[in-house]
């Protein structure tokens, strides 16, 4: 049942991706799933995939994709963009880095502005504080959007 209402609402991995890979795009594409019936926690336990990143959950019960964990898709965005992360002062690194670990224990949630005022993140630094590591407020935003485009983009 999921893998044909995922195939009808996303004709292709590509397409499924692209939406993934924006926060906002995110939040519809997992309405019209909860739309569907398809619930992604219940298909985590059913395949036992649990440390799969749920876009991985879809494109294996889908189109039969072999999944990733959150490890792995976290390791293999530092080892392939070392440019992005190097475009980026220590300081802001540090916050990235610390969002990609929360990202690997918790999930795609963790890859927010509202993560930035959890810990561990917010015992090292205020909001306020993180922004002017990126230089303000909206290359923080920037690199937040090209963390998880960077993230799906293979």
């Amino acid at each position: 049942y999921s893998r044909e209402r995922i195939r009808k609402l996303f004709a292709s991995p590509d397409e499924l991706r692209g939406l993934w890979q924006r926060q906002s795009t995110r939040q519809s594409l997992l309405a019209a799933l909860d739309s569907a019936g398809i619930d992604v926690p219940h298909l985590e336990d059913l395949t036992g995939l649990r440390e799969a990143d749920p876009f991985d959950l879809l494109l294996f019960v889908a189109y039969n994709l072999p999944p990733r964990t959150r490890r792995e898709r976290a390791e293999t965005l530092r080892r392939q963009k070392t440019d992005f992360f190097s475009a980026h002062s220590a300081q802001a690194r540090e916050i990235l880095d610390l969002l990609l670990d929360k990202y690997v224990e918790f999930g795609v949630r963790q890859l927010s502005a509202e993560a930035l005022t959890a810990p561990p993140i917010s015992q090292r630094a205020t909001l306020t504080e993180i922004a002017r590591r990126f230089g303000g407020v909206e290359p923080l935003r920037t690199a937040l959007v090209q963390l998880q485009e960077f993230l799906y983009a293979a």
